[in-house]
């Protein structure tokens, strides 16, 4: 290779070499470009985010600071809210600042009256009812506050539903003082909800197509303000949206909630077992797993949202309203810290103060008082002096000084702020408190003065101080002048600028003066300027109304009269103990006490004195006569001594308050009297003036007496006032302007005497002189004496304390008899013996007849001794005391009770006059009942023994016989006859029962009355003497006590009671066909009975016992306590062996009553009585019949022995005892210490059985159910069986009497309530049918006297008795309103409001809606029920038994409304049959025969309707009144008497009766208006004379229309039910009497104008042509029919059934439009009607109709006699009508004035009533008690409330689920497939109308029971076993 070629080939390997080198720098450069490139835009990416960042960080920075400021915005808002809250004060109300332009935003504040917890509890909480639902979907804790998910749904009126979904977060404010809440609140969709979250959601979700979801942002606030209340904001934007709109932001869209909802099966299968088919409204349904969704679009109202938002604002508010509580607490915190800490007076308020205080002298001297003014309690003073117009009272109020100063000084209360809104409506007032700092105060009040067009304005500065007097009594001085009168300026004075109204000044003080602790002095002065120049009528007018505030104040401050008295005593008492006997009287008081003791004279003129008679127990009587120096007039001086209950200082002070209240309202009352206090400057406390006027009647003038009170301390024992006319000027006010000055004089004198048993006693001494001067002769002044001196016995009767006294002198001599052994003379113990002789003698006589005891526990008899034809009555008892208490009681004939005793019963002139310790006189005179007769007087000697030692230790003996003795000391009265008589006592202790002692009682009487009064009578009534028998037992009597712990001992081993299917008793209850219900059964109580001849009858009651089902099972078991003995009228009533622990053997012994005034013998049933327990809940006791195979033989010794031992230790009644045996066993006798059983052939033995189930409805609620069957024998007819089985279920009845008796006050219910006021009409138990006067009286005292309750609501309110007997009295009386309140009603206002009760009755049909008028229109009932709230519910059960017998009651108002239909058919016959006179007018003859035909077939139909469930028999029964015309009357009397809604019918009584009142308008009132009306304008076409007949038949018929639509308005209205259910629309009546009548009366009035105007206008069309009737009656129901269909409202509410639905709708559309047309009856505006906006356009159209028809009828050529007269007719009839409507609606409440332009549909109130309402009953009435088409869109919400309550309903049994609400229930809502099946079952059986042996068979079978051959259900126990079968009937 050469050179070149090698240096070729290295050059071409360096050109490579350089070449890949270049290559490389080339690659090297690129990829570093490539690099650099990258880098670069990495770099500007970077750069890109960063830029992005700071713009992001920017925009949440912007926001974060817009948040801020929004959070800031919020919190100003609320601060300025919170500040506007707090400068308006004490005035209720919401403060709406929301935005006007776009109502979105929203700002509202409130004062609500609770703590900020309360409400926050509030609004967090659950609530399933009511308008304001809330629920809780989630919630959760977070650090900065809790916060949860709730769910509200708010329903308003129209069925709308706002629905709310929220978050919400709570944070406490812990810089607010006393602390507060602030809630963060915004929407969350529902697609942001958990599937678990959703489910729950969905439950509570409505779909309703009103619903609207609210879109909500904002804050509640919630900050702690002034007395335990809160200032409550809101701040906040909302938005409304339609339900489902997939455009709301609230609401899910049809893809999100597909897909939320196809999830997965879970949440579908717990949606379906929640609700298993859901459709409707809503547009939305669930079924199986496929979803379907509806879609609503359209955005909502705002505005509507805003308002549901203010409804929930304003519920919060009156859920805590409670201004009272508040007021005073407000009260309370300015007497407790502002009075005491109150800043010292200013310079300035110093002066004000001192200028003023003067005021009050001016009454003295310059003051007037009013005419009329008396007899008000107040002194009301009014003049004018000066140009000034001076107005002024004084008065005592019932309250403390500061109370009444806090009252008139801080008048910031929202009671102030209401009364003056509804006094002066919009006028301003403004209140300005603590003036810097000062105790002055700013306010200005702003008037409407009378002839003046401006308002009047009055800007005051007030202020007070405190002023201490000498008697260290606190007094208060608030003064007030005008504002222009405060020095300098002041920020607070310029809010009280200028004002477009004249401002008038008024100065003025109120003196508040310390009385006693709670009494204080009141003494208002003021002169008022009012800018204006009225005359002095307008003046006096302003003035009077000014002072009429003045009652109201002392109305306001009332306590009970006899308490104040009492209170204003003690402070005179206190006086008297702190001064000096003989000291402290000036020198002419001095000289009073001595001109008085020369007048009456001291003992030197004793003689002087002659002793007169006098009734009155404990009183003695002197006069003598006295010549007046001066008038030369002989006349009487009487003097009166007795004793009193009291201390000298406590009568003393009584005598010294002569014009205390108690005294002056008698007199006021009674109207012949009036007394008052004259008042002067200057004060002594031991002296007073008084003015008093006495009234007589014609021609006698009225006498006036000025004089001076005097009291005087004689020593620490005695004190004396003295009484002196002075000729002193009195204010009158007028009352005394034609009267003669009278003159007194008196000495009363108090010394205390021995106490008696602790109680105070002192004597009494009045002196009394008095001359009525004039021409009234000395012998007339005479004869009023010892009315003048009976002011002791009222005194004495003020403090009496009888009971105490008695019970003091009872124990000691009971101690005396016990303790104190006694020596007894030779004479005494003869009189011992001889007594002792004569009950011996009578002990064994023979010849003896049993006579009837009023008292089932005393056995009385009669024995004619040693053949005398005067009888000797005897009787005896057990006691439950010792032997000494029983003697005590007898001896002590001096008693206060037997003194009043002999009072009432007219034996007069009482000597008690006591030998020793063991003998008395008792002498007395007895006034006969015929004045014939003469009186009766009686001398006896009392003498007792007791037997300390021997085999009669303990006895204790006591003879009563005639006496000589002292017949020269104390004669006999002149002309009486002397009785002989002769009673010896025997009181024989017996064993105790416990700790309490018993004593077997005898008495033996004989009496001869002497005289011309034949043996006959004087046997007749011996039963009367030996009553005081009764009287001692039931003085002592113990028995529920022993029966409550025997029922204890019964309860304590009830846990070894066998326990037996439930199945075994289930046919005994099985109801028999054709049961009657008993009329005189006890109210509450289901009673039936089935008599099936030849003396067999079937019963059966069912009631509810207030106490647990063990003690009410007990009561049963305890058989022969002396509760059952006492009340179920068994002759006989004993346990005769005890079987096993759960086993005994009865017998009873019960006389049987004829039904037909026969006599039958009495019947004796044998038992076997078993108690068995059935499960927790259930127990079972029966009683099967026995033979009693020795009834004729003798009863075995050992088992009387053992009965007269007393209990064997297995017996469960502990109180058993020979006496008691003895007494319930008349048919033993007891003969030489053993007892024998006698063969008594008027006993005749019959069977009974009896099975008695126990069912607990809750803890203290027993039902029970009471199954008897009887056989008395065959010659019983069916009247004395019912009247047997009536007294037998009544045994059930007294249980719950019984129990209700034992009811605390505090554990009253509604339930005892009616029971307890069912007892005390119960005409077929107690009263046994007695219907006097005085037995109604006795009977509601017995009642009153055994309820725990009452005795201790008696104990408070002692005049509760009286209106209690006065409301029973039940006569017609004028309605006379009571305003008193409730702790001051005087017994006088007792009888009143008894008597106001029957006007209330009266006035409506429904009793509770009487009840309801008279707690309103008294306001001492109102507070009464408000107090006690079960009364309501007493008084409504009395008023049925009392409305029902009264010929006034409901009958009458009911009855006269079927009168009044009577009479209309009456006269319609006769105009029809009057047609007949003329051929002419033959075809009205047809159309009046047709309108009657067609009036009965449409109430045949209606009777169709009502009773066709209940088979063709009983529509035929029904049918067959209306075919004689007295379907009404028939109605009538149902309803009167409370006839209950049967199982088949439709409607109950009262709406049946309506319904029949409405066909009759339809179909006969209306047509025979029309035909009588065309017969009258015809006979005047043609020139005839009418008849009055014809006329006289048009006004009955329009005024009975008139009268039944008036009624039926009234009544629907006044039903508390319907105003309980819906309020809203239920209510117009006003309560206050005279516009109740007002609008009654305008109801009949334009009703009856309505039907004249109406039927001209068809007879005019008719007269024109027959077409235009039936085109205007066509066209008019062609349009409502139309409306109501195109408004989805065409059914009517009745529930019709199958084809009858249509039909029965049509019908019921167009008749309550044709009455609607024709009558305008009110209640028919209802939605379930007509409705209201289509009422009142058919009301203007029908008043239209008539000038339009008469100008068509003349156009048409009519003639123009007729036209004319039609004129005539619109001329009266339109303006009448419209005059009437006019008056109508200005007299009713105002706030039911829209429900007559409403336009809900009868749906749309179903609905809306359905969800809002509170109880099941109610939610009842307003879904399955009315057509299904009426709540059709909301099936599925009635379908789970029902599946939800229908076990509860079923255990529980409310009273409302009774059997016809229970078969409207469709059987498919039922829950479980067992309960449908045995609902359908028991339905098929209860619609069958025969019970045939098959189906009885049948069914006992399928109940697990056999049946005997006999036909009696059997129970089966163990499988059938022939040994375990008992059978019970």
């Amino acid at each position: 290779m050469s050179l070149r070629d090698s240096q070729d080939s290295d050059h071409l390997a360096l050109v490579e070499e350089n070449e890949a080198l270049r290559r490389k720098i080339s690659e090297i450069s690129a990829s570093a470009a490539e690099v650099k490139a990258k880098d670069e835009e990495k770099i500007k990416r970077l750069e890109m985010e960063l830029g992005e960042i700071r713009s992001i960080t920017q925009v949440e920075s912007n926001a974060s600071l817009r948040r801020l400021a929004e959070s800031s915005g919020k919190a100003k808002v609320h601060q300025n809210m919170m500040k506007k809250l707090i400068e308006r004060g004490a005035v209720e109300g919401i403060i709406d600042q929301s935005s006007k332009v776009s109502i979105k935003k929203t700002e509202f504040g409130e004062v609500v009256h609770t703590e900020p917890s309360e409400i926050l509890k509030f609004l967090l909480s659950e609530s399933e009812k009511g308008a304001f639902r809330r629920h809780t979907i989630e919630k959760f804790d977070r650090d900065d506050g809790a916060t949860r998910i709730i769910y509200w749904q708010h329903f308003t009126q129209g069925s709308r539903v706002f629905e709310y979904l929220l978050n919400v977060q709570v944070n406490y404010s812990e810089n607010v003082q006393g602390g507060g809440y602030t809630l963060n609140m915004s929407s969350v969709n529902e697609e942001e909800l958990s599937e678990d979250n959703m489910s729950k959601f969905m439950l509570y979700k409505s779909y309703s197509k009103n619903a609207r979801s609210v879109k909500f942002n904002g804050e509640w606030k919630l900050e702690a303000h002034d007395y335990g209340q809160t200032l409550f904001s809101l701040v906040g934007t909302l938005e409304s949206f339609n339900d489902f709109d997939e455009n709301a932001p609230g609401s899910s869209n049809s893809g999100r909630l597909s897909n939320r909802l196809s999830k997965g099966s879970g949440l579908i299968n717990r949606l379906s077992k929640a609700r298993q088919r859901f459709s409707g409204g809503g547009g939305f349904s669930l079924k199986g797993g496929n979803t379907r969704i509806s879609m609503i679009g359209g955005r909502g109202s705002s505005r509507g949202a805003f308002s549901s938002v203010l409804g929930i604002f304003n519920m919060v508010q009156k859920k805590f309203r409670k201004p009272d509580i508040i007021d005073e607490r407000r009260k309370k915190h300015f007497m407790e810290e502002v009075i005491p800490n109150a800043p010292e007076l200013t310079s300035d308020e110093k002066n004000m103060l001192k200028k003023i205080g003067s005021l009050e002298t001016h009454i003295y001297s310059k003051g007037k008082r009013i005419s009329g003014t008396l007899k008000e309690g107040i002194d009301k003073y009014l003049w004018r002096e000066k140009g000034k117009d001076w107005a002024c009272f004084v008065m005592l109020a019932d309250c403390s000084a500061k109370r009444l100063l806090a009252d008139t000084y801080d008048f910031d209360t929202y009671r102030g702020s209401q009364e003056y809104k509804a006094n002066h409506g919009n006028l301003t007032r403004k209140i300005s408190k603590n003036i810097n700092g000062t105790r002055s105060l700013f306010f200005r009040n702003t008037l409407y003065v009378p002839t003046t067009l401006n308002p009047r304005v009055f800007d005051l500065w007030f202020c007070w101080k405190e002023i201490k007097s000498s008697n260290g009594k606190t007094s208060y001085l608030v003064g007030f002048v005008p504002l222009t009168d405060y020095p300098g300026r002041n920020s607070e004075k310029k809010k009280f600028g200028p004002t477009s109204s004249t401002v008038a000044t008024v100065t003025g003080i109120h003196v508040v003066e310390e009385v006693t602790a709670n009494i204080s002095r009141w003494t208002r002065v003021m002169y008022v300027d009012l800018k204006a120049n009225l005359l002095k009528p307008a003046l006096l007018k302003v003035a009077k109304s000014e002072l009429r505030w003045a009652n109201t104040q002392k109305e306001k401050y009332r306590r009970n009269d006899k308490r104040v008295d009492m209170e204003l005593r003690e402070e005179i008492i206190d006086q008297m103990k702190s001064a000096s006997p003989g000291r402290g009287l000036e020198s002419d008081q001095i000289m009073v006490f001595q001109q008085l003791d020369q007048l009456f004279g001291g003992e030197e003129d004793a003689a002087a004195w002659k002793k007169e008679k006098t009734n009155l127990a404990g009183v003695k009587l002197w006069f003598k006569k006295h010549k007046d120096a001066k008038t030369k007039r002989n006349i009487l001086l009487g003097k009166c001594q007795r004793n009193a209950d009291c201390t000298a200082a406590e009568a003393t002070a009584w005598y010294f308050d002569f014009a205390s209240r108690e005294r002056s309202f008698v007199g006021r009352e009674e109207g012949n009297s009036i007394r008052f206090q004259i008042r002067k400057e200057t004060k002594r406390t031991n002296e007073r003036l008084y003015a008093y006027l006495k009234m007589f009647k014609f021609p006698l003038m009225n006498r006036k007496f000025v004089t001076r009170f005097i009291w005087r301390k004689n020593s620490n024992e005695s004190m004396s006032v003295g009484v002196w006319s002075v000729n002193e000027n009195a204010d009158w006010g007028g009352a005394a302007a034609r009267s003669v000055t009278g003159t007194t004089y008196a000495l009363f004198t108090a010394t205390n005497i021995a106490n008696i048993g602790g109680v105070p006693q002192c004597e009494l001494t009045l002196n009394q002189y008095f001359d009525l001067n004039g021409y009234v002769p000395p012998s007339k002044i005479n004869q009023n004496m010892p009315q003048v001196l009976g002011t002791l016995n009222i005194l004495a009767n003020s403090f009496s304390r009888d009971k105490d006294i008695d019970f003091a002198e009872f124990e000691k001599r009971a101690e005396i008899m016990k303790s104190v052994k006694q020596i007894y003379s030779p004479d005494e113990t003869k009189a011992l013996q001889r007594g002792l002789e004569f009950h011996k003698k009578c002990e064994d006589s023979g010849i003896f007849s049993e006579i009837t005891s009023p008292d089932n526990f005393v056995k009385m008899k009669t024995v004619h001794i040693d053949g005398e034809s005067l009888v000797t009555g005897k009787a005896m008892t057990v006691v439950d005391a010792s032997a000494e208490q029983c003697a005590a009681f007898e001896y002590n004939m001096s008693s206060r009770e037997a003194l009043k005793y002999n009072t009432e019963s007219g034996i007069y002139d009482v000597t008690f006059n006591e030998i020793n310790e063991h003998a008395a006189h008792y002498f007395s005179t007895r006034k006969l009942p015929y004045k014939i007769l003469k009186d009766r007087v009686s001398r006896n000697k009392i003498i007792w023994k007791k037997e300390h030692e021997g085999d009669d230790k303990g006895l204790v003996i006591m003879d009563v016989s005639d006496t000589v003795d002292l017949l020269d000391e104390i004669p006999m009265t002149e002309g009486a006859v002397r009785v002989v008589a002769h009673t010896f006592w025997m009181f024989k202790p017996l064993l105790p029962i416990g700790d309490v002692p018993q004593t077997e009682v005898h008495i033996t009487t004989k009496v001869d009355f002497k005289g011309k009064i034949p043996t006959s009578v004087v046997n007749a009534i011996a039963p009367k003497f030996l009553s005081v028998l009764s009287h001692l037992r039931k003085h002592f009597d113990k028995s529920k006590n022993f029966d409550k712990i025997n029922r204890a001992l019964i309860i304590e081993r009830m846990n070894t009671l066998l326990k037996v299917d439930k199945e075994m008793f289930d046919a005994h209850f099985t109801d028999f066909k054709d049961k009657e219900r008993v009329r005189g059964s006890f109210p509450l109580a289901e009673t039936f009975f089935k008599a099936q001849g030849k003396g067999k009858g079937w019963g059966k009651t069912t009631i509810k016992v207030r106490a647990p089902i063990e003690e009410v099972a007990a009561f049963f078991w305890d058989f022969d306590s002396r509760t059952h003995l006492n009340t179920t009228g068994d002759i006989e009533r004993v346990i005769t062996k005890r079987k096993g622990e759960w086993e005994i053997s009865t017998r009873r012994r019960q006389k049987l009553t004829s039904g037909h005034g026969g006599t039958h013998r009495n019947r004796e049933f044998l038992n076997s009585m078993k108690m068995y327990r059935v499960s927790k809940n259930t127990i079972v006791i029966t009683l099967t019949a026995q033979k009693d195979q020795n009834s004729k033989l003798s009863l075995d010794a050992s088992n009387l022995s053992e009965l007269a031992a007393g209990p064997s230790p297995t017996s469960t009644n502990l109180f058993s005892n020979s006496s008691l045996f003895f007494i319930s066993s008349p048919n033993l006798t007891k003969r030489r210490g053993r007892f024998s059983r006698k063969f008594n052939p008027k006993v005749i033995e019959a069977s009974e059985g009896v099975t008695i189930r126990f069912t607990r409805n809750s803890k203290m609620t027993t039902k029970v159910e009471f199954v008897t069957r009887l056989e008395l024998g065959r010659g019983v007819s069916d009247e004395s069986t019912k009247l047997a089985l009536q007294k037998h279920l009544d045994e059930a009845a007294e249980a719950e009497r019984y129990f209700a008796d034992l009811v605390e006050l505090k554990d009253m219910t509604t339930a005892v309530g009616e029971a307890l006021g069912a007892d005390m009409v119960w005409d077929g138990g107690q009263l046994e049918g007695k219907s006097s006067r005085s037995d109604k009286l006795e009977h509601i005292k017995d009642v009153c006297q055994k309820s725990l309750a009452l005795r201790e609501v008696m104990k408070k309110y002692p005049w509760f008795l009286t209106m209690l007997l006065r409301a029973r009295v039940g006569n017609l009386a004028f309605n006379s309103v009571v305003k008193t309140k409730l702790e001051c009603i005087s017994e006088k206002e007792a009888r009143v409001l008894g008597n106001n009760l029957m006007p209330c009755m009266k006035s409506r049909k429904v009793i509770g809606a009487g009840v309801d008028l008279w707690s309103m229109q008294n306001r001492a009932i109102g507070e009464l029920f408000k107090e006690f709230p079960w009364m309501r519910s007493m008084f409504i059960a009395l008023g049925q038994g009392i409305v029902k017998t009264a010929p006034w009651g409901l009958m009458f108002r009911v009855s006269f409304g079927a009168c009044t239909s009577g009479i209309d058919l009456i006269t319609d016959i006769y105009v029809t049959l009057s047609f007949l006179e003329d051929k002419r007018y033959y075809g009205y003859f047809l159309a009046s025969a047709v309108s009657l035909g067609v009036s009965l077939g449409f109430q045949l139909l209606l009777i169709v309707a009502q009773y066709r469930k209940m088979g063709w028999q009983r529509v035929l029964k029904e049918a067959f009144p209306v075919f004689i015309g007295f379907k009404p009357a028939v109605d009538a009397y149902r309803v009167s008497n409370g006839a209950q809604m049967e199982v088949g019918q439709a409607i109950n009584a009262l709406e049946e009766l309506t319904a029949i009142k409405l066909v009759e308008m339809f179909s006969e009132a209306i047509p025979g208006v029309i035909i009588q009306l065309m017969a009258i304008t015809t006979k005047l076409g043609d020139k005839k004379d009418i008849n009055n007949g014809a006329w006289i038949s048009l006004a009955v018929s329009l005024i009975a229309t008139g009268f039944i639509g008036a009624t039926v308005s009234y009544d629907y209205d006044t039903d508390p039910k319907k105003r309980e259910s819906a309020p809203e629309f239920y209510g117009y009546v006003p309560s206050h009497p005279t516009k109740r009548t007002i609008v009654y009366a305008s109801l009949l009035a334009f009703s009856a104008g309505m039907l004249l105007i109406r039927c001209f206008t068809i007879v005019l069309l008719g007269l024109i042509s027959s077409k235009w009737v039936f085109f205007y009656i066509g066209a008019d129901l062609g349009l409502y029919l139309t409306v109501k269909m195109l408004r989805a409202d065409f059914f009517h509410w009745i529930p019709f059934e199958g084809s009858y639905e249509i039909v029965g709708s049509i019908l019921t559309r167009i008749i309550i439009k044709v009455i609607t047309d024709f009558t305008s009856i009110v209640h028919f505006r209802h939605p379930n009607e007509v409705g209201g906006f289509y009422w009142i356009f058919g009301f203007v159209l029908t008043m239209g109709s008539l000038p339009a028809t008469i100008h068509f009828y003349q156009r048409q050529g009519g003639d123009d006699s007729i036209a004319e007269n039609a004129w005539v007719a619109v001329n009266f009839a339109i303006p009448f009508t419209a005059v009437a409507f006019i008056i109508f609606l200005t007299n009713i409440e105002a706030g039911y004035r829209d429900t007559f332009f409403s336009t809900m549909t009868a749906p749309d109130y179903a609905v809306k009533n359905f969800k809002i309402a509170e109880s099941d009953e109610a939610r009842a009435h307003f879904s399955i008690l009315r057509s299904k088409h009426h709540w059709q869109s909301i099936e599925e919400e009635v379908r789970i409330w029902v599946e939800t309550n229908w076990e509860i309903w079923e255990e529980s049994k409310p009273k409302w689920f009774d059997e016809t609400t229970r078969a409207m229930v469709p059987v498919a809502y039922i829950p479980t497939p067992e309960g449908r099946a045995r609902e359908s079952m028991r339905r098929s059986v209860r619609k069958s109308t025969s019970q045939s042996t098959r189906k009885s068979f049948v069914l006992t079978k399928i109940l697990g029971q056999e049946e005997t051959s006999r036909g009696a259900i059997v129970p089966v126990i163990n499988g059938g076993d022939e040994s375990n079968k008992e059978t019970v009937f």
